[in-house]
């Protein structure tokens, strides 16, 4: 929800455009399959889907900006049905997962810049950027942390077997 907008994820792979005051669908975009998160920034909406793609619109004009599957571009894993539930993103960083193996994008070069896969997930639950630090909880023990490069890998371990939600200090 921006204010005038409300952006609504579907399970028939529509994002409807909602105005608020005139109380009518003004528009819709198309992902590929059930929308599972949804981000609207300024003019851009970015959305995720369940046949693992990352959709990308300008709203000024709800023109594709860039569309793309990012277990395509992680070469490490065989397995290619990589659904994405999870996003979370900060300027023009991107951080997607919900299978495997999380992954940072540069959204303004369109491009991978890292791929952490130091552990193996069974399944992302939820996934935060804070600061210059990727957060990824998943159904296992701890909570594992990397810097954008990847290089600082820590864990935190929980008397868990599942962590289901992150929230940044930043955005109580």
């Amino acid at each position: 929800y921006d204010g005038q907008y409300a952006y609504i994820g579907s399970n028939n792979g529509l994002i409807y455009i909602y105005d608020i005051e005139t109380e009518k669908i003004t528009n819709t975009l198309k992902c590929s399959n059930t929308v599972h998160n949804i981000r609207c920034k300024e003019n851009t909406l970015i959305a995720t889907d369940e046949d693992g793609f990352v959709s990308i619109w300008n709203l000024n004009d709800n023109k594709s900006i860039w569309k793309f599957k990012p277990i395509d571009e992680i070469t490490t894993v065989s397995n290619k049905n990589g659904y994405i539930t999870l996003m979370d993103e900060r300027d023009n960083w991107l951080v997607v997962g919900g299978g495997p193996i999380p992954s940072l994008w540069n959204v303004n070069m369109r491009k991978l810049v890292n791929v952490y896969n130091q552990t193996n997930y069974k399944n992302i639950t939820c996934l935060k950027m804070a600061n210059s630090r990727i957060l990824v909880g998943s159904e296992k023990t701890s909570l594992d942390h990397w810097n954008f490069s990847g290089q600082d890998f820590q864990t935190c371990e929980l008397q868990t077997d599942n962590i289901s939600s992150l929230v940044n200090i930043a955005d109580v």
